[in-house]
């Protein structure tokens, strides 16, 4: 029975990283996807005592998935030429906001749309997460908005001509406060959030993360793109995935081998056993 647990195990171990490799292949093409790899780790290891000489008799039980880790690394740059489109260029996550709860994400699809809870527009992905940006006077975050004014201070609906963002995270947009009307950029600078451990943060759906209570951040606050480590931000670009197809089909042979073999102890202790019954008869 120990062969047999110890190839399931094995068996068990090998199907969550043929798991992890089809997920991995089937998010190539994904925006800002990073690819995951399994560690495995030894079971729990039964001691069966110690002899004169000092050596312990120690059995292992198996193997078990110690943990799933990514590949933080850049995918590679699409250029879109879409001024709302945005890729990190380096380490570091944008702050979005969906449903009043805020949100990190590496996928920069954004698209200029009238803001659904208020004046102007905003940066928005597909998903409804908007674009988070800092005003540097008063030193809040929230919602980076374009919004036209008149010369009598009134609001006007009107969608800004052209808008610059550039490396650092500044945003301008035209017509400037010179013309009648004009735009004014609500919290019109990005902040890129960096963390020590992102292995610890939540992935949900549509490349979206959250901390936990073991994230640990880089700095106590978001930080300039560019400053301590952090990426600088490309206007008209997309970071795609970072899975490399060659490398995530040689690991699929590996491992279906591996699964192979173990299925194979199984098997091979199933006869044993069998010799065991005959010889009892």
């Amino acid at each position: 029975m120990g062969m047999m647990n110890i190839g399931a195990s094995g068996m068990s171990a090998q199907s969550v990283k043929l798991n992890t490799i089809s997920n991995n292949i089937a998010n190539s093409d994904t925006l800002s996807y990073k690819a995951q790899r399994v560690n495995f780790a030894e079971a729990y290891v039964a001691a069966g005592g110690q002899r004169a000489s000092g050596n312990i008799l120690q059995n292992g039980t198996g193997v078990s998935v110690a943990s799933t880790n990514a590949d933080w690394s850049n995918g590679a740059m699409e250029t879109t030429n879409e001024p709302s489109n945005l890729m990190l260029s380096g380490d570091g996550f944008f702050l979005v906001s969906l449903n009043n709860e805020t949100y990190y994400t590496r996928a920069g699809d954004f698209s200029l749309v009238a803001n659904p809870s208020g004046d102007g527009y905003v940066l928005m992905r597909p998903n409804g997460a908007v674009l988070t940006g800092y005003d540097a006077a008063a030193g809040t975050y929230g919602d980076i908005a374009f919004t036209g004014y008149d010369s009598t201070g009134a609001v006007v609906d009107l969608a800004p001509s052209s808008y610059t963002i550039a490396s650092d995270g500044s945003i301008t947009a035209q017509p400037d406060a010179a013309s009648d009307p004009y735009i004014q950029v609500s919290n019109g600078n990005i902040r890129i959030q960096r963390f020590n451990n992102p292995d610890s943060l939540v992935r949900t759906e549509e490349g979206l993360y959250q901390p936990t209570v073991e994230t640990s951040y880089n700095t106590t606050a978001p930080v300039t793109p560019g400053e301590d480590g952090s990426g600088t931000v490309l206007q008209g670009a997309l970071e795609g995935s970072n899975t490399d197809l060659i490398t995530e089909f040689t690991n699929m042979i590996g491992s279906q081998r591996a699964f192979q073999a173990n299925s194979k102890v199984i098997t091979t202790a199933d006869e044993l056993l069998q010799t065991v019954m005959n010889m009892k008869r």
